[in-house]
């Protein structure tokens, strides 16, 4: 008996970027990292293309964040998904996430800790209070 493999086709990071709201980002953040990462294809359907984003939003809350992701978002045609984003209590406070048709955005926030381990990680000052990470797939 012969079978065929069929490999999954994922949107490539230019595709992705066409989807309304995929690049939002919250105004005067200042970007620690913003990273594009091409999807791959295989037999046990590969990843798809995603957008990762880690910034600081001082001196917006994270409730005032979130209220513009959810705004903006929302918009753009973007279903809130039930509950949160699946966050790491020891790295996030909290998130949420939405979908559109097959994409799937996630915005998380850092703790402090965590968002000063990235500040030095990526050479950034120290002292964030308020930062947000989004993942877009």
């Amino acid at each position: 008996m012969l079978t065929a493999c069929v490999s999954t086709r994922h949107p490539t990071v230019d595709e992705l970027r066409q989807v309304p709201g995929a690049t939002s980002f919250y105004p005067a953040a200042v970007t620690y990292f913003n990273q594009a990462s091409e999807g791959a294809y295989g037999v046990d359907s590969g990843s798809p293309a995603s957008i990762h984003v880690f910034a600081c939003t001082d001196p917006a809350t994270q409730d005032t964040v979130a209220e513009w992701f959810g705004a903006r978002l929302t918009a753009a045609g973007w279903i809130k998904d039930p509950g949160h984003a699946g966050v790491d209590p020891s790295t996030h406070t909290g998130g949420s996430s939405w979908t559109r048709e097959q994409r799937h955005f996630e915005l998380r926030f850092p703790t402090t800790a965590y968002t000063e381990r990235i500040a030095r990680g990526v050479g950034k000052p120290a002292g964030c209070r308020n930062a947000y990470e989004s993942y877009v797939q």
